[in-house]
């Protein structure tokens, strides 16, 4: 109790103090990094939190490499067969483009990204991609070595502020594996973030969701994860006339579909070559959460 008091009064004087503090950002910060960047050094401050480097030095890093950092999300206790081979075939082709993974640094779908990642990228000899971890307060420390070294910021005993560096030093697009509430916390994160975005003229915050989804048994059947309750959740919601205008930006892909690997590659280098949203003259016509994959550019 004490701890949140405190937290929470060096948190107002933070406010107090930001609009002299924006005034000194440095230009390679955004106001939204420096706020992070704020909280970080105080509760590093407090907690003398450990595990790693203070977020600054990670996300200026990150930034003068200008890493290509994709956001990897899933579960933290299983990783099926499907998922598996899918995710080594996905960070083999990271490891060729050189693309840097982002993940909490912890067991599950976050251990094993970090780990075939680590092994491409030695079998190509490629320096460019790295793994970058925000470390959770309450992680085992038998996974405090799973992010590169400089590329790992300390632990965050505050959810919120974990997940919006996440979201910051993987800025690129974000990749679901089934998981559990955790995951979906983030998942609702992304899209509420694209949700506000959407509705504003700043297209360069928006950033594509890619749910990668698998056939689950329940009660005999096997029902695909993804598709079968958020697809119900989107078309519950546009029935009721309360998200006529809304694009979260989620796109869904099969783990054992053998192009999946291909189509997260075009779907991310959509983004990251125009602000364009979502916009049907590229071929992004969605129809509930599946997705046309966008038509590859005339050379």
């Amino acid at each position: 109790m004490w701890f949140r008091l405190l937290v929470l009064v060096f948190e107002w004087g933070a406010r107090l103090l930001r609009w002299p503090l924006l005034q000194v950002i440095p230009r390679e910060f955004t106001r939204q990094e420096f706020q992070l960047i704020v909280s970080d050094l105080i509760v590093g401050a407090i907690t003398g939190a450990n595990g790693g480097l203070p977020f600054w030095q990670v996300l200026r890093r990150r930034k003068q490499e200008k890493l290509v950092a994709v956001s990897v999300y899933g579960s933290a206790t299983k990783v099926s067969e499907s998922a598996d081979r899918f995710l080594d075939q996905l960070m083999r082709r990271f490891a060729q483009l050189g693309w840097s993974v982002v993940n909490g640094g912890g067991p599950g779908i976050m251990e094993r990204s970090f780990q075939c990642l680590q092994h491409w990228r030695e079998e190509f000899a490629q320096i460019r991609s790295k793994c970058i971890a925000v470390k959770s307060a309450i992680r085992d420390e038998r996974y405090n070595g799973l992010g590169d070294p400089l590329y790992t910021v300390r632990n965050q005993p505050r959810t919120e502020i974990r997940e919006a560096m996440l979201s910051q030093l993987g800025d690129v697009a974000d990749v679901v594996f089934i998981g559990s509430f955790g995951t979906i916390y983030e998942l609702f994160d992304g899209i509420f973030r694209n949700y506000v975005f959407g509705r504003s003229d700043d297209a360069r915050k928006l950033r594509p969701i890619i749910l990668i989804d698998e056939d689950v048994e329940l009660d005999g059947q096997m029902l695909p994860f993804y598709k079968s309750w958020f697809g119900l959740l989107v078309r519950l919601m546009k029935a009721h006339g309360v998200a006529k205008n809304v694009r979260p930006g989620v796109y869904l892909l099969r783990a054992d579909d053998p192009d999946a690997v291909a189509h997260v590659e075009r779907i991310v280098n959509h983004f990251r070559e125009t602000d364009d949203y979502a916009g049907e003259e590229q071929g992004f016509v969605q129809s509930e959460i599946e997705v046309r994959i966008p038509a590859r550019r005339a050379a």
